[in-house]
């Protein structure tokens, strides 16, 4: 019996709260990689800001 017949056979809204669970941990690596992308343009802003380059524009 394979791991998707157990979860077919779990009750609907046990068997949903584990689809939802399922999801969001494959959801983690690409909220990690949104955050980071953020943090890295904070990272530049800060950077140049400090060397008096305010009007520069990150790049796309």
């Amino acid at each position: 019996m394979s791991i998707i017949d157990k979860i077919k056979k779990q009750e609907p809204t046990r068997r949903r709260a584990i689809v939802l669970a399922i999801l969001a941990v494959l959801a983690l690596p690409l909220l990690w990689v949104v955050f980071n992308n953020f943090q890295a343009r904070a990272n530049i802003l800060r950077q140049n800001q400090e060397a008096g380059l305010n009007n520069l524009s990150l790049p796309e």
